[in-house]
Formats: structure tokens, sequence, C-alpha cells
């Protein structure tokens, strides 16, 4: 009788808890949908490629004309030399912090 009623119980602890689970996954599968959605939004402006030959002015990166205090657009890109120049030739030129030195051509 004593294992009769603890599989009463147990059978009712899973019934409630199928009936919870049903609501809330439900409401999972609702939210899942517009999770996916933003990220696909997300997703979408990074992944255009230019393509040689074609118009790529959509494409184009714009400055962010709402920033207060942006004065300039980002300066176009540098070579590896000219960055190296301009910010690891400080530690690396002189061996400052135990950086190793590079040695002139």
């Amino acid at each position: 009788m004593v294992i009769g009623l603890l599989a009463a119980v147990a059978i009712g602890i899973f019934a409630f808890a199928r009936m919870v689970a049903s609501e809330t996954q439900d409401r999972q599968v609702l939210e899942e949908r517009d999770y996916s959605r933003n990220v696909a939004a997300r997703l979408q402006a990074p992944s255009q490629v230019a393509i040689a030959g074609h118009d790529n002015s959509a494409l184009a990166i714009k400055g962010d004309a709402g920033a207060a205090g942006s004065a300039a657009v980002a300066a176009p890109l540098k070579n590896g030399t000219e960055v190296f120049d301009q910010v690891c030739s400080t530690c690396h030129g002189a061996g400052i912090a135990g950086a190793p030195e590079t040695s002139s051509p």
C-alpha cells in the first residue's frame, strides 16, 4: 500500500511537471523564433562582400554622423610597417620591459 501511494504521488508530480513544461515550452518556442530572427538581422550586414567590377557603393563605410565630438572619419588603414613604426617600435626599439629588440636592416 505504501509503494502504491508513493507511485501515485510520483505520477501526480510527473503530470504536474508536464503541464507546467508544456506551457513554458510553447512560450520558449515563440521566443526562440524571435531570437533567431534577431540574430539573422545582426549578421546580415557584415556578410556582404565587395566584388571587383561591380557597383559596391552601397557597401561603403560611412562615418558616424550622429556621434558627438566625432571630428573626422577614421584614418585609412596602414600597412604593417607603418603600424610597427608608430606603435611597436617604442618598446621593441629600446627593449623596454623585456621586449625583444628588433634588428635594423
